[in-house]
């Protein structure tokens, strides 16, 4: 009987250990993200309604960004695709 408390007391530890990893590296990715990449992802994040597609909302809000001047178009892609891995591991 103890021995099952002690079990379910340590899987119980182990749960938001997991979640506190993810967001450290969830943190840690939106950290190294370049200015550029930076403000797709608060873009996109911001405007992100739950049923639509993640890459619809990241090409949707770097066009805008891009047609507005506040990025330049060579380096929209790689910041896109940089801004999108961590709103994957927001989502998760």
């Amino acid at each position: 009987m103890n021995h099952n408390i002690f079990r379910l007391a340590a899987l119980l530890a182990v749960f938001p250990l997991s979640a506190v990893a993810d967001d450290a590296a969830m943190t840690g990715c939106v950290k190294s993200l370049s200015p550029a990449a930076r403000m797709i992802y608060d873009a996109s994040a911001a405007s992100r309604p739950p049923d639509s597609a993640l890459r619809d909302i990241v090409a949707a809000q770097t066009r805008k960004l891009v047609m507005a001047g506040r990025i330049e178009r060579a380096t929209a892609r790689p910041a896109a695709e940089a801004a999108g891995t961590c709103l994957k591991m927001r989502q998760q």
